[in-house]
């Protein structure tokens, strides 16, 4: 077993997550229809949702 901690600082205020290196829309929203393109869509139990649009 490894016993290394890794801590990772973020920030996830209002409607944007923050680390180090990285800045990134944190709404998700449900998609109604199957998507033509999957990129940044989640699928979860039968439902699609699509990552990274504006807070919910």
């Amino acid at each position: 077993m490894n016993n290394k901690l890794e801590v990772i600082g973020i920030d996830h205020g209002w409607s944007m997550m923050k680390t180090i290196s990285q800045v990134f829309v944190t709404g998700v929203k449900e998609i109604t229809t199957t998507p033509a393109l999957f990129g940044d869509v989640l699928e979860y139990e039968g439902k699609f949702y699509k990552v990274g649009t504006v807070r919910q």
